[in-house]
């Protein structure tokens, strides 16, 4: 079998890729280089770099050529969304990442992540992730590939390989896809690209397709939406934890109203409230059902377009050994709770209704040591216990 066998093996995820440039089938040209044809694309880590940053393009390919990946991994690390507060990272930061390996954290901040490094490092423990779960539950099924757009680090499709899903994320920022590969350990296909931009997969089957805490940052909302539901082929597009126009959020992007969203969702669509998703989460059981957003000009909008008519069974497995969560700390009496910062605390503490400060300080902290089975997972649901990677 040769290299580029090899590599097609490895990455089946990437049938019906398509060039940003030409629509074009992309095929394997060499290791670590993917081609339409015409123009060639980077693909370093299993992560195929679609963007349209042609300069910066043709400067990894150059070093791929020349048989310095790390060079042309630096180059795309670099890259950043236009959102970005701070600048790219230094060369400097970039050998220490790649030659010291440092945790989870400390990577983010030597990529100059700056108010996301936080965001990524407790985004489990945040609201709108249980909102995000509880919406997978809903308009996911296991009988379709799920495909995440604007996927960030992995979060989302860590949790949907421990239960069983074949997934693929999108992201347009390069660095957050090698965090979901190095860190957060993602098998599936990972695809730098634009997603306000062309197609970027010819979908041969329905997929499911989810889009959460990001819709609002698109500005061509509609034609966004259009490339989701090619993505979806027929499948549920299911689109989360989206900032409407009614209040100041203090945060970047470009939110419509409520009704601007709703216009823009088809017929068979269901939306949902995230104080109702997040209940559904932490007290589901068989004979409980989640009501449907009444409109009006809610600050926050969710939905599923197409559901299916069997979603999920509960994400209830756990993607690695469970540990105490890092935002917690134990005393002689129970537990308190540790923010990483104030704008993490200002933004969700009064949307948390679990890690309540009086309860957590009269827990018994040797019941949660020596939980069984069953109390793991109430506990895994109140985000006491995490099954994430190391900080």
């Amino acid at each position: 079998m040769t290299q580029i066998d090899q590599l097609n093996a490895k990455t089946e995820g990437l049938n019906g890729l398509l060039s940003p440039l030409n629509q074009q089938l992309l095929q394997h040209a060499a290791p670590h280089l993917l081609t339409d044809g015409e123009q060639e694309f980077p693909f370093l880590e299993n992560i195929g770099y679609l963007r349209d940053k042609p300069a910066l393009r043709e400067q990894a390919i150059h070093y791929i050529k020349d048989g310095n990946l790390k060079e042309a991994l630096k180059v795309l690390l670099k890259d950043q969304d236009d959102f970005a507060p701070i600048p790219s990272p230094e060369n400097d930061a970039l050998d220490r990442i790649l030659d010291e390996r440092p945790g989870f954290l400390e990577t983010m901040r030597l990529l100059n992540y700056g108010p996301v490094t936080e965001y990524f490092a407790h985004r489990p423990t945040a609201p709108t992730f249980l909102s995000g779960l509880t919406l997978l539950q809903l308009g996911a099924s296991r009988e379709q590939p799920l495909i995440e757009v604007a996927c960030g680090a992995g979060h989302f499709l860590r949790s949907l390989e421990a239960n069983g899903f074949s997934v693929t994320g999108i992201d347009l920022v390069f660095s957050k896809l090698w965090l979901a590969r190095k860190f957060m350990q993602i098998r599936g296909a990972l695809i730098c690209a634009d997603s306000m931009a062309k197609p970027v997969f010819k979908s041969q089957k329905p997929n499911t397709v989810f889009c959460h805490d990001a819709f609002y940052f698109f500005k061509d909302k509609a034609n966004t939406l259009i490339n989701l539901r090619q993505l979806a082929a027929g499948g549920s597009v299911i689109v989360g934890h989206v900032h409407t126009s009614a209040i100041d959020h203090g945060v970047s992007g470009h939110p419509v109203s409520e009704p601007e969203y709703r216009k823009m969702a088809t017929e068979n669509t269901i939306f949902y409230g995230d104080n109702e998703l997040v209940d559904f989460w932490l007290n589901s059981n068989e004979n409980q059902a989640i009501q449907p957003l009444i409109s009006a000009e809610n600050p926050v909008v969710s939905w599923i377009e197409n559901p299916p008519e069997n979603p999920c069974a509960p994400l209830d497995q756990f993607a690695g050994t469970l540990h105490l969560n890092p935002m917690l700390s134990e005393t002689n009496k129970g537990f308190i709770i540790n923010w990483p910062t104030p704008g993490y605390r200002k933004e969700y503490e009064k949307e948390m209704p679990y890690l309540i400060p009086e309860k957590l300080a009269q827990m018994d902290t040797n019941s949660v040591k020596n939980a069984s089975k069953t109390e793991q997972l109430v506990y895994f649901k109140e985000r006491i216990l995490l099954d994430t990677p190391a900080l």
